[in-house]
Formats: structure tokens, sequence, C-alpha cells
């Protein structure tokens, strides 16, 4: 809000009582005018005894009165003057400003404040403290808060998290944004004048395992909530395959497809039958590690039937990949010279996944992305 300035001038009208001319002189002007100015006061406001600063006549004498308190004080040289008064509690208060000069002349105005001294309450309702999500998205965060003085300032409301938010592979080969630990999360919310709520999206998905949730909320008097936690457990979403989408001209040749895994537990092998329309894909020529998986030394492949290609991930020397989301193959094809203009669908299907203990995850699948030839 701009800063205004309350400006009052008043002009005393003297009555002289005498008028002494004498050869020729006359008196000089007399002093009958006062200046007061009074800068803007902050309201409403949490301060008790704010101060009330402006400019007047040098010298003059300043009082301040509030439904509780009078105080006084005489201007510098400058006109310069600040006085601290005391407010009435969690009301309104109006203020009267007065001025007066070593010549008398005198005038005031008043100014509205209002006080506000309590505090905001706010509560995080769900998830439920101590509850368990069903998996790292989809679920509600529901924070609510109120104000019965000044009124709520959404501009501080903090929302933050103990672990990282976000980070998710995307289908088109990007990484969302990641909230890293006690960020704000405010923007992934609809915030109104009493609540914050979001449904968790799965390009915003929260890390399996006990997350702490924090909230706070200020109000317009610069009051502040006390910092409520909510802790949940978020249990694992099951682990998955991401096809990311590709595009090429027919007769393109060295063409990367790239598969990624969104794993919660570590992975020490992958298979999957990757399948793909023959008029498109004339063929899958090689197959590379990449990412997550750089370290890994093996991905045999082999065509099962025509246009169905199993691939294997390992690593002779016992290399995982560990909990997280990336890609870590690439599958390297020429697309047919008369592959057809348009989006065409890659899927990989019957994914195993295995861990370094020997237990296996199968029947995984389909995941699909899609292929386009412009």
């Amino acid at each position: 809000m701009a800063a205004h300035r309350h400006v009052v001038r008043t002009t005393v009208v003297a009555l002289l009582a005498s008028l002494v001319v004498a050869c020729s002189s006359s008196s000089g002007p007399s002093d009958t005018t006062i200046d007061l100015d009074v800068d803007e006061i902050s309201s409403p406001t949490n301060q008790i005894m704010p101060a009330v600063t402006g400019t007047t006549d040098a010298g003059a004498t300043v009082t301040v009165t509030s439904p509780v308190d009078t105080t006084s004080e005489v201007a510098s040289g400058a006109g310069a003057f600040s006085v601290s008064i005391m407010l009435d509690a969690n009301s309104l208060n109006e203020l009267t400003i007065h001025a007066r000069d070593p010549a008398g002349n005198e005038t005031s105005t008043t100014e509205q404040v209002v006080h506000d001294g309590i505090a905001p309450t706010i509560l995080v309702n769900t998830p439920q403290q101590g509850g368990m999500t069903a998996g790292q998205s989809g679920f509600q965060i529901l924070v609510v808060y109120s104000d019965a003085g000044s009124g709520i300032d959404e501009s501080t409301l903090s929302i933050t998290n103990g672990l990282d938010v976000g980070g998710v592979y995307q289908q088109d080969g990007s990484f969302s944004t990641t909230y890293a630990a006690a960020s704000s999360l405010v923007p992934i919310f609809s915030v109104t004048g009493d609540s914050a709520s979001t449904v968790v999206a799965d390009s915003l998905a929260f890390q399996a395992n006990t997350n702490i949730l924090s909230a706070q909320v200020g109000d317009l008097a610069g009051n502040t909530s006390s910092l409520v936690a909510r802790t949940f457990d978020v249990t694992a979403d099951p682990p998955s395959l991401v096809v990311t989408d590709a595009s090429g001209s027919a007769g393109s040749t060295g063409l990367p497809i790239v598969i990624a895994v969104a794993n919660a537990d570590t992975v020490s092998g992958v298979q999957l039958d990757f399948s793909f329309d023959t008029l498109v894909i004339a063929s899958v020529d090689s197959v590379t590690t990449t990412g997550r998986a750089n370290s890994f030394d093996s991905t045999p492949f082999n065509e099962i039937s025509r246009g169905l290609v199993r691939v294997l991930l390992f690593d002779n020397g016992g290399d995982s990949v560990s909990p997280g989301q990336g890609p870590v193959l690439n599958l390297w094809v020429t697309l047919d010279a008369s592959a057809a203009s348009g989006d065409h669908t890659l899927s990989a299907d019957d994914v195993v996944l295995s861990d370094p203990v020997g237990g296996t995850v199968t029947g995984l699948g389909p995941f699909s992305g899609t292929l386009t030839v412009p």
C-alpha cells in the first residue's frame, strides 16, 4: 500500500487589542499558522505502543491521545516528532494528534488504528496424524486456518515437507519440478481465505517413507500461528517402466527409444518384451545402458517374433539400480522408409524386476509410449 500523509493547516485570526503607529513605522507580521503532517500509521498492528511520527512547526508540543493513554513531546528544531502511544488492546482505536506551537497556534487531526494481538490458528486436517497413504500420489492434503481479529494474510502461508517432493520422470523424458525438503510447497496448493488443499498428482509424488508435513500462517496485523507438524507414512507405488515418447522421420536410423524405471526398492535386473508395429519400426539394432544403469555391463536382446524383442539388463559385477526414477536403457531402432506419419504405440510388457537377494516382481505391464512420425 502506498504511504499517504495527512496534512492539516489552520489559521488563527488574531484579535488586535491595539495598534500603535509611530513616526511612519509599523509592527512586523504575526505568527498565525501551524503545520501538522502525520505519517501513515500501520493498521491493523500487533504493536501495543506504536510510534506516531510526522512533522510540525519547530518547538511545537505534540500530544497524542488514545482511548487509554495520552502522551506529549516537543518537536525538534526541524519539526520532527515521534510519540509512542498505548493502544486499547484488540480493538479499534481512534487517535487524536494535537499540535500547539510556541506562539499559541493549534491544530489537530484523528487517525483510526486497529490493534490485534491474537495469533491465528492452523491445522493440518489430512493426512491423519500417524496415518498411511495408499501410494505416493493421489491422496489429499488439507490445511485449514482462521483468525478472529485482523484476518489471514495468505502471503505468509508456509507448507513444507521433511523429504523431497516431485522429481518424477515424465512420459516426454523430462523430470517434474523437485521441491526440496523444507522448501515451500504452497505453489502446488489451491489457497483460499480459510484453507489450502491439493490432491497430490503423479508428477508430484511424495517419497515412500515417513514424511513430516509442517504448516504456519500469519495475520494482517503481523501475528504468526504456531508451527504445526503432521507425521504420516507414504506407501511405495508398485515398480513401473516408462516407455519414453519419441519422434523420427521415416527411414531414420539410430533413433533411441528410452526405457526408464521407477522403483522404490533396489533393482538388480530388468527383463521386458518390447513390441512395435513392423510397418513403422523396421528393426531394433542394438540396446545400450544409460542413466541409472550406466555401470551395468550386459544388455542382451533377441527377437522372439516379428515385432517383439525381449531385452535383458543385468550386471555380472553385481551392480544395482538404487531406488528412484529415470532412464536405464536405450533401444536403438531404424524406422521403415515407408512408415506412415502419425502417432504409433510402443509397448513394454511381461516386465520382470529382480532384487539383489534373488526376489522378483513379475507380470508388470503393459507400459506404453508414443512414436511420432511427422
